[in-house]
């Protein structure tokens, strides 16, 4: 089951949730669709964001790995009214994908859900991602705690001599939907996301990807690099204005 899978999946869960992640793994067919898993999150002692601090649940997804797969992803959760306040997704070698979404509710709040509305939600958000309902967005304003610390988006691209995968990393002012507007725009220039991270510390967001062109290769030619950071710049930036205005 976790052939080929990144050893940082490990480090941030505990053997309890290691288990019923094997066990919900072990009972499902991949062929037949994504499976999303909900787990409670505790509080450690050692967090460094506040969903963590405050406790949070986690979305963990599944799945045979497959074009725009990360943008339907995001799509579903902000659909579903869903805040991610942190990610890590991960691309194994056997072209699976381990993925795990920090969310919280649109308030900012933990979920407070019992057994069967958790059931309905991981239903509703692996029928979403299916069917790639990306056009389904959550219709939530920008707060205005959050308006008073509005910063321009910095995104860079890196790739390394020889790598298979290019880096993307993308610093940005926390805000609703944040992750499905760039899932959008990953769609849009055509990129595949193999492995990600997503970090919120206050309000700013850290988002670190790794990313290849539809064909599978690094992002080598300088033009082409240029286009995808600059139009996720100024996209973001445009959107943060429209928000705050």
């Amino acid at each position: 089951i976790w052939e080929g899978a990144d050893d940082g999946f490990f480090l941030h869960h505990s053997p309890p949730q290691v288990a019923a992640i094997t066990r919900a793994i072990d009972g499902h067919e991949p062929s037949a669709g994504p499976l999303v898993t909900l787990l409670d999150l505790g509080a450690p002692a050692d967090a460094d964001d506040a969903a963590a601090q405050g406790g949070a649940t986690e979305v963990f997804l599944y799945a045979e790995d497959r074009d725009n797969l990360f943008a339907d992803s995001v799509a579903a959760l902000d659909g579903a009214g869903l805040h991610i306040a942190a990610a890590r997704v991960s691309t194994g070698t056997s072209g699976k994908c381990f993925n795990a979404y920090v969310v919280l509710g649109g308030d900012g709040q933990q979920l407070a859900l019992d057994e069967a509305a958790r059931q309905r939600l991981a239903s509703r958000l692996a029928a979403a991602i299916a069917a790639g309902e990306r056009g389904r967005r959550a219709s939530r304003r920008i707060s205005r705690q959050l308006k008073q610390f509005v910063l321009p988006t910095d995104v860079r691209l890196d790739t390394t001599l020889g790598a298979h995968t290019s880096t993307l990393r993308v610093e940005a002012s926390d805000r609703p939907g944040l992750l499905a507007a760039l899932g959008g725009m990953f769609v849009e220039l055509e990129i595949n996301v193999l492995g990600a991270r997503i970090t919120t510390l206050g309000e700013r967001v850290e988002d670190v990807f790794e990313i290849t062109n539809r064909s599978g290769h690094a992002i080598t030619h300088s033009g082409h690099a240029q286009a995808i950071t600059e139009t996720i710049r100024r996209r973001l930036d445009e959107q943060i204005a429209q928000s705050a205005a």
